[in-house]
């Protein structure tokens, strides 16, 4: 089991106020597992929870299921992938998309239980298509980026924000 660091520690602290926010950090400063984190915090109060988790390209996706399965230690059977090559049938308890899939399906996967939304590299959702996939009812949220507000980008607060929250963490290189 992976132990939290201390920008993890504190950040998870702010996240479980409000189960909701973005954390700008640093690239390869841990926000993958910072997530998982969150995943447990949220299962802690919800046990019965399904996690929609949405990224960006499959080579991500991928990386998510090696962390889950290696450093959280969780079955692929409990994990569902969505791509334009993979479509289950069935939702799982982890629902890992890429955001073109999860732009039309997220909401129903999302389930009319309680259910988690992370957006991994969120600003990439700051478009109107984009934002589809932001859709659903969700008890938590949670954006993970390095740079999720943009110069000369109003995607974050008109898309973003709305549907995962202001940014209550941040950790930067110098903090790194």
């Amino acid at each position: 089991m992976v132990e939290p660091r201390g920008w993890q520690e504190k950040a998870l602290s702010v996240w479980k106020e409000k189960l909701s926010g973005v954390v700008r950090v640093v690239t390869g400063g841990g926000k993958t597992i910072f997530a998982q984190f969150c995943i447990g915090a949220f299962k802690e109060r919800y046990p019965e929870g399904r996690i929609i988790i949405i990224v960006p390209t499959t080579a991500l996706l991928d990386q998510w299921v090696v962390s889950l399965n290696e450093d959280f230690g969780v079955s692929s059977q409990f994990i569902a992938c969505y791509s334009a090559d993979e479509k289950p049938e069935n939702p799982a308890e982890i629902n890992i998309l890429v955001i073109n899939t999860a732009r039309s399906i997220a909401k129903n996967i999302s389930g009319d239980g309680p259910s988690m939304l992370i957006v991994d590299e969120c600003h990439r959702a700051g478009s109107a298509q984009n934002a589809l996939a932001l859709t659903g009812k969700y008890v938590a949220t949670l954006g993970l980026s390095a740079t999720p507000e943009r110069e000369y980008d109003d995607g974050f607060e008109a898309y973003v924000k709305p549907a995962l929250g202001p940014v209550i963490y941040e950790y930067d290189y110098v903090d790194a």
